[in-house]
């Protein structure tokens, strides 16, 4: 699965444009509408 999950994030990077990309168990905070995970799992799912 991870290959898979490393895969599809980085082409959400290239196409979307992002400058950094964080592992959620290691941000204290983040607004909620910057959590990409639905559109990461809408993704994988695709495949």
């Amino acid at each position: 699965m991870r290959p898979r999950l490393d895969a599809v994030i980085r082409d959400m990077i290239e196409k979307g444009g992002y400058d950094v990309v964080i592992n959620k168990q290691s941000t204290i905070y983040a607004k909620p509408e910057l959590d990409i995970t639905a559109k990461v799992v809408e993704l994988l799912n695709k495949q």
